[in-house]
């Protein structure tokens, strides 16, 4: 290694190690800190995830867990060594921060009476008329739109504190992600960039938490939507690698600068507050939830992305039962959440006019 790539790397406060060879060849003292059971000389492999070894991308981002911690971690390659930058996964203390639990739960708690009331007013209303089924559509437009900031910031909350109950039981994920990708087109219409699924597989039966694997998958697609123009493509991709489903969501949007890449994990950290939680952009919650939902399941997501070419966002999901797992059922007929779920995750990127009775639960 160049003398000064090593003195850059000495100097950082945050965590670094370097590949080469198949072997850690050199850490930073916030490395050491951080693992101190690191040994300079030892095998990558016995240390690093092999989704981070095996990775032909130069550049990119990804969830693992490396000696026990669960780490975001960015990793470049220059020349022959793969140079690892990591920070620790946080608690739930700073979404605590953003609302308390008193607050969330009285919120949640208005939410459902907001539903309940606006299901009752659709009998007195005269929806062919256009301005009362305008409006019908906009209130639960906003409700949709603020039950999902809630909804994930407390599932990310309980994920964080190990507090989330994993019901596996094996589902068929080739199903689950076709019918997802046909609701989903089905409501984006024309004004939106075009889904598409692909699979090579005609079945791909794995031991998941279907409903949160649903989440994930359509927080990706959201994200992606968002950022991708009319004209452009989403993708989502279902394979397999090992022992693993990859669910891949690739689209030709804006893509993510290289400097914010390495904080997608955690942005939210720094920016989650009551106002960014109102806004589309949600405070960064979504990459945070879905790399959380991938961990659960004892898998990892991986990101990259380059500004004007798109965005690429793998999640690994083990299609065996994670360790210790006590399966709920051996059955494979769970297809979706429903419209409701669709509607929810996909308020960002839908028009008012696709919460009108006729999408409606």
């Amino acid at each position: 290694m160049n003398k000064k790539l090593q003195n850059i790397i000495d100097l950082s406060r945050t965590p670094m190690l370097v590949l080469r060879d198949g072997k850690l060849l050199t850490t930073n003292s916030a490395a050491r800190d951080f693992l101190p059971e690191l040994v300079c000389g030892c095998s990558a492999a016995e240390i690093i995830p092999e989704h981070i070894l095996s990775e032909p991308a130069d550049s990119f981002v990804s969830s693992a867990v490396i000696c026990g911690k669960s780490c975001a971690v960015s990793i470049l390659r220059s020349d022959d060594a793969l140079l690892l930058s990591l920070s620790e996964a946080q608690s739930s203390a700073g979404l605590r921060g953003c609302l308390s639990d008193s607050l969330l739960n009285e919120m949640l708690s208005s939410l459902f009476s907001i539903r309940l009331s606006a299901a009752r007013l659709e009998n007195y209303l005269d929806l062919s008329n256009p301005d009362a089924k305008k409006y019908y559509a906009i209130l639960n437009h906003n409700y949709y739109s603020l039950n999902r900031r809630l909804s994930n910031l407390n599932l990310l909350r309980a994920l964080q504190d190990r507090d989330a109950l994993m019901v596996p039981r094996y589902t068929d994920l080739v199903s689950l992600c076709s019918e997802t990708v046909s609701t989903v087109s089905l409501l984006m219409g024309p004004a939106r960039a075009r889904v598409e699924f692909i699979c090579a597989l005609d079945t791909l039966p794995a031991c998941v938490d279907a409903p949160k694997v649903e989440l994930l998958m359509l927080n990706l697609l959201s994200n992606s939507l968002l950022h991708t123009p009319q004209d452009g493509l989403v993708r989502l991709k279902l394979s397999t690698q090992g022992g693993s489903a990859v669910l891949s969501v690739d689209d030709n949007g804006c893509g993510i600068h290289p400097e914010k890449l390495g904080s997608v994990f955690t942005a939210y950290e720094n920016r989650l507050n009551e106002h960014t939680l109102s806004s589309a952009e949600g405070g960064g919650l979504g990459l945070a939830l879905c790399r959380a939902i991938a961990e659960l399941h004892g898998g990892a997501l991986i990101l990259e992305s380059r500004p004007g070419e798109g965005t690429s966002v793998r999640a690994l999901l083990p299609v065996d039962p994670p360790a210790g797992a006590e399966l709920r059922s051996d059955s494979m007929d769970y297809v979706n959440g429903g419209m409701d779920l669709i509607l929810t995750e996909l308020c960002d990127v839908l028009d008012y006019s696709a919460y009108t009775p006729a999408y409606l639960d």
